[in-house]
């Protein structure tokens, strides 16, 4: 493991380790954004040691992208983004799922990578690396993040010390460069000794570098928690 993966995994434990030591400060939404943080901390673990052993790690990517896409959407109702206020929890997990469904399937059917009928098509798309899942995820992610930081601007309240304006920035910064590295992830370069690699591949860094900005921000945010949360602060 080189320098900038110790890095990127410290970042990542951060709010973990800031949100078990100050668990008792900690709304539902919060513990729920620890589970999400302690997920995903566990997903990009096991996913690394897959690739390094040149194992499929595919179906956990894709899957993870859409275990994100719900909990996030779910913490922004609970926040009181007015957009995702109008829905029931039910009717936005409808949602997302049919969405992740469609772009699982039809990313590769797009490419020819799996054959229109197959009864096994969701099993064979889903391990297959999809941008347009994580294109999809950070567009609407990005929306309803712009939407709640103007709800949190026009709260009254001194934003430098709103922790969860901290959070949904962070969650902002994340989808918003990330949006840049998959929306070019299928530009496909030509080495100079004839080799075609993806431009993903080059661009990685880009995304483990906001993550650990990311994360820098949303620790921030977590030092500030109050004392006592409740369901009406901004």
């Amino acid at each position: 493991m080189d320098t900038g993966q110790i890095i990127y995994f410290i970042s990542a434990l951060m709010p973990i380790a800031i949100c078990l030591f100050y668990f008792n400060r900690l709304d539902f939404s919060f513990r729920l954004l620890l589970f999400f943080w302690l997920v995903g901390f566990v997903v990009d673990a096991v996913c690394r040691v897959l690739a390094n052993n040149q194992i499929n790690n595919i179906v956990f990517i894709n899957t993870y992208r859409l275990f994100e896409w719900i909990c996030v959407i779910y913490v922004f109702k609970m926040w009181k983004e007015p957009i995702l206020q109008k829905f029931s929890y039910i009717t936005l997990f409808l949602v997302v799922i049919i969405n992740w469904i469609s772009v699982i399937l039809l990313k590769p059917i797009s490419v020819n990578e799996t054959i229109i009928g197959n009864s096994f098509a969701i099993i064979d798309s889903i391990s297959v690396f999809n941008t347009w899942v994580c294109l999809l995820e950070s567009l609407m992610l990005i929306f309803f993040a712009s939407s709640l930081l103007l709800q949190f601007s026009k709260s009254g309240d001194f934003l430098i010390r709103n922790s969860k304006f901290w959070i949904v920035l962070g969650f902002f910064l994340y989808f918003t460069i990330n949006l840049a590295v998959y929306a070019t992830a299928e530009i496909k370069l030509k080495t100079d000794n004839g080799l075609v690699v993806l431009f993903a591949e080059k661009s990685w860094a880009m995304h483990n570098a906001i993550s650990v900005i990311a994360n820098v921000v949303t620790c921030i945010g977590l030092v500030l928690l109050p004392t006592k949360l409740n369901s009406t602060q901004y």
